[in-house]
């Protein structure tokens, strides 16, 4: 709630009604909708996976998992760089398939994982996920 997104802040409440209908598909509205629940990028779909346990709140570091091995950190640096400021980087000591990526700010964070989850590098799909950590 009261998240930075594009330059605006979104609000997020419980909804009152059980269940919801997305647009008529012949709407005008029917391209402002997307359905994510049995997509590959739904990945909190599943309530006993591992993803589940790490939802975190929103913040400027994002936590990079499924690295190939032969990614570079510079190369990270420069794909994350093209929405926002990266501050800092790091690979993670025993696992360099996964990372954390720190933004100069939280819009620039939430930009990058909405635009970057998923996105193909070196033949491997990166998840992207907002971290637990505070700092690098």
């Amino acid at each position: 709630n009261k998240c930075p997104l594009f330059g605006s802040v979104i609000s997020v409440n419980l909804s009152t009604h059980p269940s919801i209908s997305g647009p008529r598909p012949d709407s005008e509205a029917a391209d402002l909708t997307r359905e994510y629940l049995n997509s590959p990028l739904h990945r909190f779909r599943n309530p006993q996976s591992k993803n589940f346990k790490n939802i975190c709140a929103p913040s400027t570091i994002l936590h990079l998992a499924g690295l190939a091995d032969s990614v570079t950190d510079t190369e990270i640096r420069n794909l994350f760089a093209t929405y926002g400021t990266v501050v800092d980087f790091k690979f993670f000591d025993n696992n360099r398939k996964m990372a954390l990526v720190q933004f100069d700010n939280l819009d620039e964070a939430v930009s990058s994982l909405i635009f970057l989850h998923n996105h193909l590098l070196h033949d491997s799909h990166i998840k992207v996920s907002f971290s637990k950590f505070q700092k690098l």
